[in-house]
């Protein structure tokens, strides 16, 4: 399930589209941005409009879905995307250092800033005058490719 197409679609009140948008809305709020106990108690709730949008499946001769668990897997996936991400950008450009200039790649020594919104990723990659030009390059692509790989909005704020 693409996440982002219902939490931005504008659908009549009421509708599928609607509700569903409403349901991914609530489940990213509660995953994201408050403690694990809150989503419990909210699960009532929740589970009141994925009944809702069960019976609109049922109405109109679908199977059966559970919107929860699907919402949750995408979550879950999406907070995978960034471990990941990071592994790979450490392992490729410890790789590459050590190949071209037998040093170690420490990425606490590179300006950058991730990003999540709303299941939007971005990698702000900044300047950094303490690095040698060469180098900052080479690591800024390295960050880059990375962030195609994994379809992250790579942003070279660099000069």
């Amino acid at each position: 399930m693409k996440l982002l197409k219902y939490e931005y679609t504008d659908a009549p009140a009421g509708s599928y589209n609607d509700i569903l948008g409403d349901l991914v809305k609530k489940i990213r709020h509660y995953h994201s941005n408050v403690p694990h106990g809150e989503l419990k108690k909210a699960l009532p709730q929740l589970k009141s409009i994925e009944a809702q949008l069960q019976r609109l499946d049922r109405d109109i001769g679908d199977e059966k879905r559970y919107y929860l668990e699907e919402i949750l897997s995408e979550l879950t996936k999406e907070n995978e995307i960034e471990e990941s991400l990071f592994e790979d950008i450490k392992e490729k450009a410890t790789a590459i250092l050590d190949f071209l200039y037998g040093t170690k790649f420490q990425i606490e020594t590179y300006s950058y800033e991730f990003k999540k919104h709303k299941g939007v990723f971005l990698m702000i990659f900044n300047e950094n005058e303490d690095i040698e030009h060469v180098e900052l390059g080479i690591v800024k692509e390295v960050f880059r490719t990375i962030c195609y790989k994994y379809e992250v909005i790579f942003i070279d704020t660099v000069k």
